[in-house]
């Protein structure tokens, strides 16, 4: 399990805190091996398409909040349904997930 974790940071190529304390110590593994995981991810890399770099920030943004796939895609929906009548879909998007009871006792420090 907490492999597993510091696996999706190092795949997405930024900390995104998901194990606590451990990823502010010196022995984070992402900061151990700064590369993807994989066996021939240490050579030289090519330049992503812009479909890529969407793909990574919502691969991202899904693995902060702790979410499936198919969680993630309801919010997404709810979120252009509203699309009309609100400016910036983005924040609309950030606010609704930061609502969530589980990010909520969270952020209070109620659990780790």
């Amino acid at each position: 399990m907490q492999k597993e974790k510091c696996k999706i940071c190092r795949r997405v190529g930024t900390k995104l805190f998901l194990k606590g304390e451990k990823c502010l110590s010196p022995k984070c593994p992402f900061l151990k091996r700064p590369y993807p995981p994989g066996s021939r991810v240490k050579k030289r890399r090519r330049s992503f398409s812009e479909y890529a770099h969407q793909l990574k920030e919502k691969q991202k943004l899904r693995n902060w909040y702790n979410l499936k796939e198919y969680q993630f895609k309801k919010y997404v929906k709810r979120v252009l349904e509203k699309r009309g009548k609100i400016e910036d879909s983005q924040s609309f998007l950030i606010s609704q997930l930061e609502k969530r009871l589980d990010n909520v006792v969270f952020r209070l420090g109620f659990a780790s």
